[in-house]
């Protein structure tokens, strides 16, 4: 099964890389203002998306889903997340549109049904955001823990402070105690020389 899923993505890539390619040339020889490179792709994806419904290709149409979804990974990927979004739409609006001849070509093919509800499913104004979120998330963590070493650091320095007044006292003292001791020791020897 996996050899046939395997075979059938890279039948479909490779139609898909040829698809592209002539589409780009076609639409820059017509047109010297071409289109974004993003709306040719997401043309590219519904015309092989559109010639696999019509020769109802379910594996077909199943690779050419699977490349889509590729696609859309990739562009997030690389942080392109507004041509994700329009290649999502494009492609959910094509899905809508084609709702009833989809259903009829997928049947009961759960992988496919998978794929196709798995496309329908992606929220396009929210493309990107669990990255987006992730990261605030991420800086909102490294705040709190700087923060959080900045105290500790604070409160071992007030108490390395609080030691050494301490110490401080405490050789005070004992200096008193020993001059005390060494005076009345002192006055004692002379009292005992009878001075």
């Amino acid at each position: 099964m996996k050899k046939v899923l395997f075979m059938a993505v890279a039948a479909a890539a490779i139609s898909f890389a040829s698809c592209t390619n002539s589409a780009k040339g076609d639409a820059n020889a017509a047109d010297s203002t071409a289109t974004p490179a993003v709306e040719n792709v997401a043309e590219d994806v519904t015309k092989d998306l559109q010639s696999k419904l019509d020769a109802k290709d379910a594996n077909g149409m199943q690779a050419a889903l699977a490349t889509i979804n590729e696609k859309i990974e990739t562009l997030k990927k690389e942080g392109k997340l507004e041509e994700a979004k329009s290649l999502v739409k494009q492609v959910q609006d094509w899905l809508t549109n084609n709702a009833e001849t989809v259903k009829s070509v997928v049947g009961e093919n759960e992988a496919l049904n998978k794929l196709v509800d798995g496309v329908k499913a992606i929220p396009v104004d929210a493309l990107g955001a669990g990255e987006e979120a992730v990261e605030g998330a991420k800086a909102g963590i490294q705040d709190a823990a700087n923060a959080a070493q900045e105290k500790a650091d604070a409160a071992v320095d007030a108490a390395k402070q609080k030691t050494n007044e301490a110490v401080d006292a405490a050789k005070q003292k004992a200096a008193d105690k020993i001059n005390e001791a060494a005076d009345k020791a002192a006055s004692k020897a002379v009292k005992g020389l009878g001075l």
